[in-house]
């Protein structure tokens, strides 16, 4: 094959790779998302047992019994969550690898702009 040929090879292998390369990235974040979301509800119902505490607020027995099972529940969501993250996480450096083999070069996907969703979602005003 002529390089010409190899490259085009290449270019067409990566563009189904950049797919594939896509579909995972937006699966590992959802699954980043939802994994957070629910370490965050356990703390909101963690601080309220604290909250009452500190305010004297007695909670009735049934209500306590509702926190219970709900902070179990996401608990069960927690673990869930942290294999759904971890499987997809492994499909990212799979396809990584697979990248850097049609690049013949090392290929990473990470640049630190995964935290960018913060402050691009702040300046909505007209949502609020």
């Amino acid at each position: 094959m002529s390089e010409e040929e190899i490259a085009d090879v290449r270019a067409i292998a990566l563009v189904r790779l950049v797919r594939e390369f896509q579909h995972a990235y937006m699966h590992w974040l959802w699954a980043w998302a939802r994994l957070k979301s629910y370490q965050k509800a356990k703390m909101l119902l963690k601080g309220f047992e604290t909250h009452c505490k500190g305010r004297g607020w007695k909670l009735g027995e049934d209500v306590r019994k509702e926190i219970e099972e709900e902070i179990a529940d996401i608990n069960y969501h927690i673990d869930a969550g942290k294999e759904e993250l971890c499987r997809h996480y492994a499909n990212l450096e799979r396809v990584r690898g697979r990248i850097a083999g049609v690049l013949d070069d090392p290929w990473e996907w990470r640049d630190g702009s995964e935290v960018d969703a913060e402050w691009m979602s702040r300046p909505c005003p007209d949502l609020e």
